[in-house]
This record gives structure tokens, C-alpha cells and sequence, in this order.
């Protein structure tokens, strides 16, 4: 909520903030114990959180068993319209947080998050916004036109803030890819001017067309910030009302660049002499480039965009070991409990409007099942400790367990393995096909699963890497050995209809069952699992590239340039030397500035390529090369 107002009895969030409360009220345990204790009774009996919305009551008729009846009361509730899909940053993801939070409590697990409270708060850039002045005017011999704020145009998400002023080029689709025999900045200077290119690019509708890849917005602002121009204007296919969006990088592209319905470039290119749609006929008839000046004509653009930053929690409870030496160790269980509210990029619904994506499958599901193996544990618990978390933040790229990891509540050397669990409700009750990652992660682990298997009849799919895209990720980059369960894509992945009718709550029950064995067996033996490095180019790419170099995004970076969070085993990057927390800020040619900079680079490259990159480390500047491989 980013919400940081200290007034008030209960402020409007749940754990992070009874710690302003403990503030507040001095030294004395009692007093302390007394507030907590009127806060828990907040929280399990329904009284008001924020703007008027409340949990639901406690499930009284919950029982310590792991059983379809208590997942659909979880799934029901974190699934439901209330929720608005619990978008990072939203009242939605507060309840969901409360609601986790509350269960933790109810159990008996001992908050595990900042200052003795369930919550660990981070904050996170979610949304752009316009602020002040925004204008676009283009001008032509007698006449003067100012164009519309999203009736007529938009600032692109990724725009930087500021003004320019210049003359017009027409620059075809805006791609520069020389390697491919196609460049529509040859010929051209579109040094300080304003650029206008077309959305797509000359392989027209043909998806496997090799410009798919680096035709995007991202990659036509990169073009034209390397040819030297102040601004970009992307010509819709369609006209408005436009919204504006945020692609999920909290960096800009390092150009000014809107969107402009398809009629302003009608009108403009007709009153040069020229016709649109017959210049983009010609480009994809002869996959050649047409661009020209607009003589006579000018542009005046100013674009101010401020990056809506807003707090949200990874949630955390312990249940401690009962053996007095082992309870050291501890198995962390985690799942993220955000989704994408009302849609935003990650969702594949291409409609203008916006509609609730629920995520009862992603990740409901994963988060309703780490809340009945919490409850089954706290009764039963293991001989070493267990520390169940609630992620957040997933889906803009791991960024709850990233940040755990870079502040920890307990020394990371004392995780003995991780354990994801990421939609899981949607088994298949005829194939009964059930995903397992990270099982050569360590020793005994491709066997501890097989043989927990015994009992339930999976048709299982192990892959022996780690590094996949979910919050087991992060950890197994850091050495630590990691189990992640998953029952496979769907059609309703990242769209509304990933509704809690959808989910198999049977087949969920018996996947939770599972994961709990798997875990006692994990615990089991008296030794510590050893951490095994896997040689995989299992990754979580942005978008296609053509070639292979191994870097994981740190997806949470606002500096310039694309920084890294870790190198896969036996890729051309750890070969190369990159490291975690390096800043690629050069590939090749391209200057990087941002993750999507960092993408289009590699799209212009083949593999067998050895490449220059360099790097900010530190304080220190280095070039590497690597020795790109094929995907």
C-alpha cells in the first residue's frame, strides 16, 4: 500500500505495523503482550483492516489434516473478487497478507518477519503515472496542431521525463539490424530529431519472421537512442483512447517515446506527399527500408512520468524443530500469494478492458497449500525447523524471495532446502502428470521423490535444475537445494478465467499430501543437504533471443544498465566470469541501460559470436568476452 502513517490504533496493514505499535509503547512486555494480543484478536475475528474490507471469519471447522474442504476455504477466499487479484502494491495484496498472516497466527507459528511481526516490508516500483506537464504538438508550414493526451497519443511506460524539439524523419518500422540486411536508419541522419516509426515490422503477420524477436517498443527506442534522435513517436495500428502502461522494469529507455493513433500519421505523411500504408506495403513487398525526411515539419513533445513506488510483504512463520541440535537447520516452504489484479503486461488478455485475474491456479492454489502444510506441521512438527513464507511480488519477477535472500530474517546458512510450490491445482485426474524441479539440486533427491511417489501414483516429470521461473529460483542461485512443485501451463494461465471453479481440489489435496511426505522424508536423515550445481540452461527469458548466455535478471533493479542476480552453471556467462550483482552496461556495440536494452543485444547476435561486455563491479570497470552459445 506504501502506506507509512505512524497515527492510530491499528494502522491500516497488518503485521509490519503493530512494530509502530510496540514503538509506541515503551519498554513495558506486559503492555506489549497485551496489544499484540488485541491484535490477534483483530485478526481472527474480522474486524476492519482497510477501507472497510475485513477477513473472513476463522474456519472454525478447520481440522490438522490436509483435506480439499480447508484448501477450497483458503483458495475461495484468496481467489475471490474481493481480492482484485491481489495485485503487488494493492488493498487486495494487504488482505492477502492479512489473511496469511492471520492463519500463521492461528496455528501457533512463531512470526518470523522484521522486529518479532509476520511481515517483512519491501517496496516496489508497480505503475507509471503522468505528473505535470504533458504535450505533443506537431507543426507543418501554416498550421500548428496539439495533440490529445490519450485521445490522440501516450507516453509509452518506459518514456524518460523531459522536452525536445525537432524536425520529423520517417524511419519505416524503426529497426536497425545490418546483419540482416535491414537497416531503416541506413542513408538517414536522424541526429536530434523526432523519429516516427511504425508498430511491427516488415514480416508483417508472420510470427516466426526473424524481426519478431527484436521489434518491439522497447527495442524501437533503443534504435532510435543509438542513431542519436530526441524522441520517438510509435505509430498504434489502431486509434484511441490509449491507456498507459508499465512493463514491469523500473528503468526508462533513455529517450523520450509516446504512442500516436494511426490517423496523426495519415494526416501527416499525406500532408508530406507521401502515403502511409502505401510505404509500409512497399517495406514488407520488398523487405526494404523507405525513409525520408519530412521537410517543413517539426515536433515539440514533453513528457513527465513518475514511477509510482508502493510498499507490499513477503509474510513469514516458523515452526521450530524438535530436535535440539537439527532445529539449526531449516526447510523453507514458500509460494507467492500475488497475482495481476486487474491485468497488466504479464496477462494475456488483449482486450482494452481491464478485467480481474483471480490466479486461483497462480498462485491461490501454491499459497493454500503452504497454509495447510503450516497448519499440519505446527501440530506435527518435524526435527527441524520450518519457515513457511508467503512470497510477493512473483510476478514481476521474483521479487519477495529476492529480497528475503538480500536481507534474511534468519541466517541463510541455515537452510538445509528450499520448497516451492507454484500451481499446483490444476492436476490432470486422467495423466495425473505432476512437474518436480530442482531434483539434482542435491544428492537423494531425484530418489526421495520417487519413492514418496510410492504412495500417490504421479506420472512424475523431474528436471534436475533449479533456476526455473518461480521464488525457488533465487535460492538455488545461491546454493541452496531446492524442490519446485508444479502441475504444468493451462489455457487459463494469466487470464481471468484462472477462476478458483477451475481448480481440482482432490487432485490438490493429494499434490499437498505429497510435498508434506516428501518433506518428512527430507528430514529423514541426520545429514544436511548438500548443495549440487547443475549445468542447465533452464532460465526465465524476458522475451526470445536467438543465443544463449546464461545471466539471470535481477528483476528489482532500478540502476542503469542491466544487473544480474546470478550466472547458470556451465553457461557462457559464469565461463565468461559475470558474477552476481555485476551491471552489464555494454553488449557488443549496444550501450545497455535497462534489461529490455539488454535483450534486443543479444538479438542481434548469432551464436558462436564471442562478444565484448563490460561490466561495473563495484567500483571497477571491466570488459569480458563471451562466447555466445545456441539456445
Amino acid at each position: 500500500m506504501g502506506n507509512n502513517d505512524r497515527s492510530g490504533i491499528f494502522p491500516p496493514t497488518t503485521q509490519t505495523h503493530l512494530v509502530y505499535i510496540f514503538e509506541r509503547s515503551g519498554t513495558d512486555m506486559t503492555h506489549r503482550k497485551r496489544l499484540f494480543l488485541c491484535f490477534t484478536v483483530a485478526l481472527l475475528y474480522g474486524i476492519p483492516l482497510l477501507h472497510g474490507q475485513t477477513l473472513p471469519p476463522v474456519n472454525t471447522a478447520s481440522t490438522i489434516d490436509i483435506t480439499a474442504e480447508d484448501l477450497a476455504v483458503h483458495l475461495h477466499w484468496l481467489a475471490s473478487d474481493d481480492l482484485e487479484g491481489r495485485g503487488t502494491g494493492t488493498v487486495g495484496d494487504s488482505l492477502a497478507r492479512s489473511y496469511i498472516a492471520r492463519e500463521f497466527a492461528h496455528y501457533g507459528l512463531k512470526p518470523a518477519g522484521e522486529n518479532g511481526a509476520f511481515e517483512q516490508a519491501f517496496q516496489v516500483v508497480t505503475s507509471v503515472e503522468l505528473r505535470g506537464e504533458n504535450s505533443l504538438a506537431i507543426s507543418g508550414g501554416a498550421s500548428q496542431g496539439r495533440l490529445s493526451v490519450y485521445e490522440d497519443y501516450v507516453p509509452c511506460g518506459f518514456s524518460a521525463s523531459g522536452s525536445a524539439k525537432g524536425g520529423i524523419v520517417f524511419a519505416g518500422y524503426g529497426l536497425s539490424l545490418p546483419r540482416m540486411g535491414y537497416d531503416d536508419y541506413r542513408g538517414i541522419d536522424v541526429r536530434g530529431k523526432i523519429v516516427i516509426v511504425a508498430d511491427g515490422h516488415p514480416g508483417g503477420d508472420d510470427t516466426t519472421s526473424p524481426f519478431t524477436a527484436i521489434a518491439t517498443a522497447r527495442g524501437k527506442a533503443l534504435f532510435a537512442r543509438e542513431a542519436g534522435a530526441v524522441a520517438l513517436l510509435i505509430v498504434e495500428t489502431g486509434h484511441g483512447p490509449f491507456s498507459l502502461r508499465y512493463d514491469n522494469s523500473p528503468q526508462d529507455a533513455g529517450i523520450l517515446a509516446v504512442r500516436i493513433a494511426r490517423n496523426i500519421a495519415e494526416s501527416l505523411l499525406s500532408a508530406a506527399g507521401k502515403g502511409y500504408l502505401p510505404v509500409l506495403d512497399s517495406i514488407r513487398a520488398t523487405k526494404s527500408p523507405r525513409s525520408f525526411a519530412l521537410e517543413g515539419f517539426s515536433c515539440e513533445l514533453t513528457v513527465h512520468l513518475a514511477r509510482r513506488v508502493s510498499g507490499t510483504a513477503n509474510v513469514l512463520g516458523l515452526v521450530e524443530g524438535t530436535d535440539t541440535v537439527l532445529r539449526q537447520q531449516v526447510f523453507v516452504v514458500g509460494a507467492h500469494f500475488d497475482h495481476l489484479g486487474w491485468g497488466n503486461e504479464n496477462s494475456r488478455l488483449r482486450d482494452s478492458v481491464p478485467m480481474i485475474h483471480n490466479g486461483a491456479d497462480d498462485n491461490a492454489s501454491g499459497t493454500s497449500g503452504m497454509l495447510e502444510i503450516a497448519q499440519y506441521f505446527s501440530r506435527h512438527p518435524l526435527r527441524r525447523s520450518v519457515l513457511f513464507v508467503g512470497f510477493a511480488a512473483e510476478e514481476m519477477g521474483a521479487l519477495g524471495s529476492t529480497y528475503w535472500l538480500e536481507h534474511p530474517t534468519i541466517p541463510t546458512e541455515r537452510i538445509a532446502s528450499m520448497v516451492n510450490l507454484d500451481m499446483i491445482g490444476h492436476l490432470n485426474d486422467s495423466t495425473r502428470h505432476l512437474n518436480i524441479q530442482g531434483v539434482g539440486t542435491s544428492p537423494g533427491f531425484e530418489g526421495i521423490v520417487r519413492r514418496a511417489n510410492r504412495r500417490f501414483g504421479f506420472t512424475v516429470t523431474t528436471i534436475a535444475g533449479g533456476t526455473g521461473s518461480s521464488d525457488q529460483s533465487p535460492f538455488c542461485l545461491r546454493g541452496i537445494p531446492v524442490l519446485f512443485f508444479f502441475t504444468d501451463l493451462h489455457t487459463d494461465y494469466h487470464l481471468p478465467s484462472d477462476d478458483f471453479e477451475k481448480i481440482n481440489l482432490p487432485g490438490t489435496e493429494t499434490v499437498v499430501r505429497y510435498v508434506s511426505d516428501v518433506l518428512r522424508a527430507l528430514d529423514s536423515t541426520d545429514e544436511k543437504p548438500a548443495y549440487t550445481r547443475v549445468e542447465s540452461k533452464e532460465r526465465r527469458p524476458v522475451r526470445p533471443a536467438a543465443v544463449y548466455v546464461g545471466t539471470i535478471p535481477d528483476f528489482g533493479s532500478t540502476v542503469e544498465g542491466f544487473k544480474i542476480s546470478g550466472v547458470s552453471p556451465g553457461s557462457p556467462a559464469e565461463k565468461a566470469g559475470l558474477k552476481a550483482g555485476d551491471v552489464i552496461v555494454a553488449f557488443g556495440d549496444t550501450n545497455v541501460k535497462n534489461i529490455y536494452d539488454y535483450m534486443n543485444a543479444l538479438s542481434l547476435h548469432k551464436a558462436g559470436e564471442s562478444v565484448p561486455v563490460v561490466v561495473l563491479r563495484g567500483e571497477e570497470t571491466l570488459t569480458v568476452t563471451v562466447h555466445l552459445e545456441k539456445k
